[in-house]
């Protein structure tokens, strides 16, 4: 089964470690990636 890999929302120093975040930006450009990859808009 193919699969894939995300990991483009985490802040690099603070991923999987206490006080651990995402910046609001990050998420919304990855939403826009990922709706070009699913739906070609």
């Amino acid at each position: 089964m193919d699969a894939a890999v995300w990991g483009g929302t985490e802040v690099p120093t603070t991923a999987h470690r206490p006080d651990e975040y995402v910046v609001i930006g990050h998420i919304l450009q990855d939403r826009d990636v990922i709706e070009e990859i699913l739906y070609g808009r």
